[in-house]
């Protein structure tokens, strides 16, 4: 299709083309999992209760799976409501 002609043709010409890091694990997202909130990207399965700072002291945020329904900011992080 045309669709993979143009990537193919901008693959060839320019690299990869480059996905946004997700904040708390720093791999790539893609559109199908991407959640932008808080001025962050995460992935679906990375968006949970405490966000980053959970990754580092798990006392901050029970760690489950949240939304953007779901969820609150506190402290430049996602949080149940």
């Amino acid at each position: 299709s045309s669709i993979c002609l143009l990537y193919m043709y901008t693959f060839a010409r320019f690299g990869a083309i480059s996905s946004p890091k997700c904040c708390a694990c720093a791999m790539s997202v893609f559109k199908m999992e991407e959640i932008i909130a808080i001025g962050k990207t995460w992935h679906k399965a990375c968006f949970k209760c405490g966000g980053v700072k959970n990754l580092s002291s798990p006392e901050f945020g029970c760690g489950r799976g949240i939304t953007l329904n779901t969820f609150q900011e506190y402290q430049r992080e996602p949080m149940c409501k």
